[in-house]
Protein backbone atom coordinates (compact mmCIF):
# COMPACT_ATOMS: atom_id res chain seq x y z
CA UNK A 1 0.00 0.00 0.00
CA UNK A 2 1.55 3.61 -0.87
CA UNK A 3 1.88 5.87 1.94
CA UNK A 4 0.23 9.37 1.64
CA UNK A 5 1.04 12.84 2.73
CA UNK A 6 -0.65 15.63 3.29
CA UNK A 7 1.14 19.26 3.98
CA UNK A 8 -0.75 21.96 5.71
CA UNK A 9 0.19 25.62 5.31
CA UNK A 10 -1.79 27.74 7.94
CA UNK A 11 -2.11 31.55 7.04
CA UNK A 12 -2.84 34.92 8.21
CA UNK A 13 -5.46 36.50 6.82
CA UNK A 14 -2.48 39.56 6.55
CA UNK A 15 -0.15 37.24 4.52
CA UNK A 16 -3.19 36.53 2.07
CA UNK A 17 -1.47 37.52 -1.22
CA UNK A 18 2.05 35.89 0.34
CA UNK A 19 0.33 32.71 0.96
CA UNK A 20 -0.82 32.27 -2.49
CA UNK A 21 2.78 32.82 -4.12
CA UNK A 22 4.09 30.77 -2.16
CA UNK A 23 1.59 27.82 -2.73
CA UNK A 24 1.66 28.77 -6.31
CA UNK A 25 6.07 28.11 -6.26
CA UNK A 26 5.17 24.77 -4.02
CA UNK A 27 2.38 23.55 -6.45
CA UNK A 28 4.86 23.68 -9.46
CA UNK A 29 8.00 22.25 -7.68
CA UNK A 30 5.90 19.51 -6.22
CA UNK A 31 4.23 18.61 -9.93
CA UNK A 32 7.90 19.24 -11.74
CA UNK A 33 9.70 16.99 -9.22
CA UNK A 34 6.81 14.85 -8.57
CA UNK A 35 4.38 14.83 -11.38
CA UNK A 36 2.01 11.25 -10.57
CA UNK A 37 1.48 12.41 -7.16
CA UNK A 38 -1.45 14.23 -7.19
CA UNK A 39 -1.22 17.81 -5.95
CA UNK A 40 -4.52 19.14 -3.74
CA UNK A 41 -5.06 22.87 -2.81
CA UNK A 42 -7.73 24.30 0.00
CA UNK A 43 -8.08 27.45 -0.92
CA UNK A 44 -8.56 30.17 1.26
CA UNK A 45 -11.00 32.13 -0.80
CA UNK A 46 -12.49 32.12 -4.40
CA UNK A 47 -9.92 34.41 -6.14
CA UNK A 48 -7.01 31.98 -5.38
CA UNK A 49 -6.35 30.17 -8.58
CA UNK A 50 -3.81 27.35 -8.82
CA UNK A 51 -4.10 25.93 -12.32
CA UNK A 52 -1.19 23.44 -11.82
CA UNK A 53 -2.76 21.63 -8.76
CA UNK A 54 -5.15 18.52 -9.87
CA UNK A 55 -7.76 19.92 -7.43
CA UNK A 56 -8.26 23.28 -6.23
CA UNK A 57 -11.19 23.69 -4.22
CA UNK A 58 -12.91 26.65 -1.77
CA UNK A 59 -14.95 24.37 -0.14
CA UNK A 60 -14.37 24.26 3.74
CA UNK A 61 -16.94 20.96 4.79
CA UNK A 62 -14.66 17.81 4.37
CA UNK A 63 -17.83 15.84 2.86
CA UNK A 64 -16.94 18.04 -0.56
CA UNK A 65 -13.23 18.55 -0.54
CA UNK A 66 -12.76 15.26 0.80
CA UNK A 67 -14.96 13.58 -2.48
CA UNK A 68 -12.54 15.66 -4.84
CA UNK A 69 -9.28 14.08 -3.04
CA UNK A 70 -10.83 10.99 -3.42
CA UNK A 71 -11.49 11.03 -6.80
CA UNK A 72 -8.28 12.44 -8.20
CA UNK A 73 -6.37 9.68 -5.95
CA UNK A 74 -8.69 7.21 -8.16
CA UNK A 75 -7.34 8.35 -11.24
Amino acid sequence: MAAAHILQVAYYDTLRELRVKMLDAMVLWFKTHYPKIPVVVLQFSSWEKFPEADVSTFSEDPTIWLTEVASILKS
